[in-house]
């Protein structure tokens, strides 16, 4: 936990809607990659680069130039709920009943946004969210948060239904 590296996809687009039969000719995939505060953005973009680089020459059709890497910034968009609708009631209830805190909110965070202008913009953010280390470098999820989150996931699902 706050040492690992992670590629998350999170999109995947091949053909169109309407060619139930179409054989589609290319494919997209969007994603995130994650990595601990100590690593520096250029080696995690170098390495990922080559890594992909390795993959495309070792497949006979990748290798005659059917792969393109592009870099972003952004791969998903925060999303908005009002505060007082059941889901987020639920929510809050569970977040309340597993912590013995109640949760503030913070508008517009992505799981993507988490070290994004720190490692961009050499800024750390200044927003408030639950977890210890807020605008540190170990600004990571420690173990009994992470018991804490699968706590909280559990008891939604079980009142959400």
């Amino acid at each position: 936990m706050g040492q690992s590296f992670a590629v998350s996809f999170g999109r995947f687009l091949s053909g169109s809607d309407n060619l139930v039969y179409e054989i589609p000719k290319q494919a997209v995939l969007q994603g995130a990659v994650n990595f601990p505060p100590s690593v520096k953005l250029a080696p995690v973009q170098k390495d990922f680069e080559e890594a992909v680089k390795h993959m495309a020459e070792a497949d006979p059709w990748l290798k005659q130039g059917h792969v393109h890497l592009e870099w972003g910034d952004v791969i998903s968009e925060s999303c908005e709920a009002d505060i007082e609708s059941e889901f987020v009631r639920i929510g809050r209830k569970a977040i309340t009943d597993v912590t013995g805190k109640v949760p503030r909110y913070n508008y517009g965070h992505s799981v993507s946004d988490l070290r994004y202008r720190s490692v961009v913009e050499g800024k750390w953010l200044r927003r408030r969210a639950p977890g210890r280390d807020m605008n540190s470098e170990t600004e990571y999820v420690d173990r009994k948060e992470y018991l804490d989150t699968i706590s909280v996931v559990a008891e939604i699902l079980k009142n959400a239904g």
